[in-house]
């Protein structure tokens, strides 16, 4: 997961630099990101049946997991802003005008998203405050939350918003 995050991080810089690119590239990036929306959807399937299963062992698991809270957190941070919507590159939404992937990307967060609630439910209403703040999860949305501020602020208050979406 972490290599195709990687690679689809690394076809959005070469397409940044040289936009001349996407006709040869765009079918692997749409690639990239539906292994990736499929990976969300099967732990966002997951996170509903183990919300569930009141016995929390597997929400447990995922809960301290460093590589899922890695993985959620990247999923969240990924997008393919560039070109026009440079100035958002650090935006948790995606609209590089590239509107197939940009819903893909969307999509994926969406159900990243779900998933981050569902366990934060469980962080607040199941751990002490202790296994909390020990939890990987707890400390990644710690970093992760004022970027998704910034991201609704900037969404919230640029003056192109409108064309940007609509390109």
């Amino acid at each position: 997961m972490e290599l195709n995050i990687a690679a689809f991080k690394a076809d959005i810089l070469a397409l940044s630099s040289n936009p001349a690119l996407f006709s040869q590239i765009e079918k692997r990036l749409q690639e990239q990101v539906d292994v990736l929306e499929q990976w969300a959807s099967i732990h966002e399937a997951l996170v509903e049946k183990l919300h569930d299963d009141k016995t929390y062992q597997f929400t447990n698991v995922l809960v301290r997991s460093e590589t899922t809270a890695t993985i959620f957190t990247a999923l969240i941070a990924l997008n393919a802003n560039f070109g026009n919507a440079a100035g958002h590159a650090q935006s948790v939404i995606s609209f590089s005008g590239m509107g197939k992937l940009d819903m893909m990307l969307n999509e994926t967060k969406t159900k990243v998203l779900k998933c981050i609630s569902s366990l934060t439910s469980y962080i607040f209403d199941e751990m002490s405050n202790d296994e909390a703040q020990m939890a990987p999860l707890s400390a990644k949305l710690t970093l992760l939350l004022p970027h998704l501020i910034d991201s609704l602020a900037m969404v919230g208050t640029d003056p192109n918003m409108s064309s940007l979406l609509l390109n």
